[in-house]
């Protein structure tokens, strides 16, 4: 069963950028076409896409500090969920956000255990309401989400990775 956490979690997130090892100009600009080519071949390896009927999921697995530990950022339409797993007991700590014409605001965070689940109820007043649900079934860690943005309705389960 899937438990309710609340936001306000301590523990942040910190989702590395794949291009930043590659800026060669000003402004963090990777403008050398070797090292373009290599970010973006970099990049590619470590993005998957998942396609729904309510639309792709984007799955990005960034460095993670240590063995024990995955870290990902999945975008669904304008939501983008920051996650960081500890593989040694199976904490989960969760930030999302809704991304805005220029900038996201942070709209929950929360932190539990995949063993037993995490809900996040999510919304932003007249634009977002939903649910998101990561959870391990077997070996996989999916996350199940349903929720409506800007006026689409947005549904599905997809394995974020396995075990």
């Amino acid at each position: 069963m899937s438990q309710v956490v609340t936001a306000g979690s301590q523990a942040r997130i910190f989702v590395s950028n794949p291009l930043e090892r590659y800026y060669d100009g000003p402004g963090q600009t990777v403008i050398g076409a070797e090292n373009a080519i290599r970010a973006i071949r970099d990049f590619q390896e470590k993005v998957t896409r998942v396609e729904s009927a309510s639309g792709d999921v984007f799955i990005y697995e960034s460095d993670a500090n240590d063995d024990t530990t995955k870290t990902f950022t999945i975008n669904i339409g304008p939501v983008e969920i920051d996650i960081s797993i500890d593989l040694s007991n199976f904490a989960i700590v969760i930030e999302v956000y809704l991304h805005l014409i220029w900038t996201k605001v942070q709209i929950a965070k929360a932190s539990g255990s995949l063993k037993d689940g995490v809900t996040l109820n999510i919304g932003y007043p007249g634009i977002l309401g939903g649910t998101l649900t990561f959870k391990l079934d077997g070996k996989d860690v999916v996350l199940t989400y349903d929720f409506n943005a800007f006026g689409h309705h947005y549904t599905g389960r997809t394995v974020i990775f396995h075990i």
